[in-house]
Parts: C-alpha cells; sequence; structure tokens
C-alpha cells in the first residue's frame, strides 16, 4: 500500500452513478501527474487530496495508482483555496473572480463564504446575488459531501447515498442513524432486508418498534404483490416470524396499533360461514380502493336498474330469433342482466356463458 498526495490537477472521467473516476494529481515534482483510478464519489478539481492504493503499470496509459481510500483536505492555504474555486467548482466563479476573492479575504476565504457571504459583495464584478449564489453552493456541496461519505461508511452506495440525500437532505444522517427503515417507505429500490442490514450495522435496534412495523409492511407489500388485497392476521404474524423470529406477540400487536394509528394499515372484523371472527388487515391503499370499488358498483347497479315488463316474452322472442333454447338457469341468468345495472356471468367451459350472453 502506497500513498500520495497532491491537487487534482484534472477529473479525465467520472460516472455519477458509480462515482468511478479516472483522474490525476499534481505530483512531488513541478509538473508531474499522477494518474488515480478508483471511487471517488465528490471531487472537484483543484482539490487536495491523499490517496492509498497499489502501483500499476497500465498496458496503454502507463503508470497509475489503484486507489482503495482517499481523504480530501481542506484547503487552508490562500493558494489551495484560489485553485479550489478557479476550478470551476463554484459556478459563476472563474480564475479571475477566484484570485479576486482570494486577494481580498486570504486565508479567511472559505470562513467568509460560509459565515458572511454578503461580503463577497464588496469586490466589483461581485453582485449579492452572486455573493448568496456561491454560498448555497459551498454549503451544498459541503453537506453533500459529508452525509454522503457517512452513508458509504455503513454499506450504502455511491447512486443510493444520492438518492437519499436528494429525499432528506440535510437530515439524513438523523434520520438514517435514528431509523433506518424509514429507507424501505420512502427511497424506491429500498426493502425491508436492505434496510434491517444497514440496521445491524448501525446497531442498536434489533428490537425496536420500528423494526417490528417495517417488518409488518413488508409483509403486507409481498402479500399485494402476490396479489392479495389483505392477509389474515394470523397469517401476517406467521410471514412476519419468518423474518424476525423473535417478534412476540405484545411487540406484534404493538407494531400493528401503531400503524393503524397512523393510518398506515387497516383492520377489519368478518365472519366465515361458521360466524366465526376473523379479523383482515389491509394495507390503507387498498382498503380504501377496494371500498371505493364497491361503491361505484352499487352506484352502477342502482342506475341500471330496470323493471322490465314482459321479461318472459323476451326471451321467448330472444330464444326464436336466435333459434336456440335456454335452460331454467340461462333463462335466469338473461333475467337478471337485463334487469340489473351490473351482472357478473361465471360458470365453467361448456356451461351456456356465450349462449346467455348473445341472448342478452
Amino acid at each position: 500500500m502506497e500513498e500520495r498526495e497532491g491537487y487534482v490537477e484534472h477529473i479525465r472521467f467520472h460516472s455519477p452513478e458509480t462515482g468511478f473516476t479516472v483522474l490525476s494529481i499534481s505530483g512531488e515534482k513541478p509538473g508531474e501527474e499522477l494518474t488515480c483510478v478508483g471511487s471517488f464519489p465528490f471531487l472537484e478539481e483543484g482539490e487536495y487530496i491523499r490517496v492509498r492504493g497499489q502501483m500499476t503499470q497500465h498496458n496503454m496509459y502507463g503508470r497509475q495508482m489503484q486507489v482503495e481510500s482517499y481523504e480530501i483536505t481542506v484547503p487552508t492555504s490562500a493558494d489551495s483555496m484560489e485553485r479550489y474555486l478557479g476550478s470551476g467548482a463554484i459556478k459563476g466563479i472563474g480564475m479571475p473572480t477566484a484570485m479576486k476573492i482570494v486577494d481580498r479575504f486570504g486565508v479567511d476565504t472559505f470562513r467568509i463564504i460560509e459565515r458572511e457571504p454578503e461580503r463577497l459583495a464588496e469586490i466589483r464584478g461581485i453582485s449579492m446575488r452572486i455573493a448568496q449564489s456561491v454560498h448555497e453552493q459551498f454549503m451544498e456541496k459541503q453537506n453533500m459531501r459529508r452525509v454522503v461519505m457517512y452513508l458509504l461508511q455503513i454499506g450504502i452506495n455511491l447512486n443510493q447515498g444520492l438518492k437519499i440525500y436528494k429525499r432528506y437532505g440535510e437530515a439524513t444522517e438523523e434520520i438514517v442513524g435514528s431509523n433506518p427503515y424509514r429507507l424501505a417507505e420512502d427511497i424506491p429500490g429500498f426493502g425491508f432486508r436492505m434496510s434491517d442490514e444497514i440496521a445491524r450495522r448501525i446497531g442498536g435496534l434489533e428490537y425496536s418498534d420500528q423494526r417490528f412495523r417495517a417488518c409488518l409492511l413488508h409483509v403486507m407489500r409481498l402479500g399485494s404483490q402476490a396479489g392479495h388485497a389483505y392477509l389474515p392476521k394470523e397469517s401476517l404474524i406467521t410471514h412476519a416470524r419468518e423474518f424476525i423470529p423473535e417478534m412476540d406477540d405484545d411487540s406484534f400487536d404493538r407494531a400493528l396499533m401503531s400503524l393503524i394509528m397512523e393510518n398506515k394499515l387497516r383492520t377489519v372484523t368478518v365472519c366465515d360461514e361458521d360466524t366465526v371472527e376473523q379479523e383482515h388487515v389491509y394495507l390503507s391503499v387498498y382498503y380504501h380502493t377496494e371500498q371505493a370499488i364497491a361503491r361505484m358498483l352499487c352506484d352502477l347497479d342502482e342506475g341500471g336498474r330496470r323493471n322490465v315488463a314482459g321479461i318472459e316474452r323476451y326471451v321467448d322472442n330472444a330464444e326464436r330469433k336466435e333459434d336456440i333454447e335456454l335452460d331454467e338457469i340461462q333463462r335466469n341468468a338473461v333475467k337478471e342482466a337485463v334487469e340489473h345495472g351490473v351482472f357478473v356471468l361465471t360458470g365453467g367451459p361448456g356451461t351456456g356463458k356465450e349462449t346467455a350472453a348473445d341472448t342478452v
């Protein structure tokens, strides 16, 4: 393992999705550059970094370092601050303007940008609007870099980290650190298993209510993906214990009640054919969807009801016209279809459904 440090002179390639980057840093001698290859999630030309890795000899590109880890050194000298600001890292600030800023504020430049950005407007060519923009960009880069580096440390890759930061912003560390199971609810691509693994790395959440709640929601979503609008309560707890065997009845009931109070789940008590009560658990979205469909079907049925006089004569005429003879079940089906706004005709193959439908 070797270590080098220097200014980022050129970023030759960077993938926003993976963070894979090919860059060159200034070498130990003037004009000397070292090519570095590795994952650099957030890096700008002009920054000063320390890299660690293995030196290799590429057939086409020559000597380069395969970087395994790196750290960014916050610029402390006026020269390094000037190089960073003039690199294009901050939109609206080129090298001439960077030189003016650093010439005016010296080693206090970054402190001024962070805490007293209005003072940038003291420099000719920088308006108050530009000064505020410089401050916002500077702070955004600092915050994003800090947050995503934290996420990388707990096993979240760059692409996922950017999604999380976009959703939570500066509150990312607090939210993920206290309840990583929110990721499964809020961020596309995250599920219970992934959130549970992150929680394991953070530690201290093995018996938390957040974990039990997330598990119940996970099982309910799996059920909906399998085509179920609801799950019997006993089925829900059985499947939940496949993910968390140590979930006891009290933990389950507490998590279920919490989700009901937040209107994420709904329960409905029904009686089976033997009048035995069963409790069905719905994701709220499917409960409300089912209720809406039922209401619309009732409205369609009521709105389409007709008192058809001479229904028997109507069926007789239909038989003669189609040259068919309906059995009693088919005749009743035709009557029901004519008299109602909504009618469902079911039956196995060859039972006469199509004939009855043609008659209507």
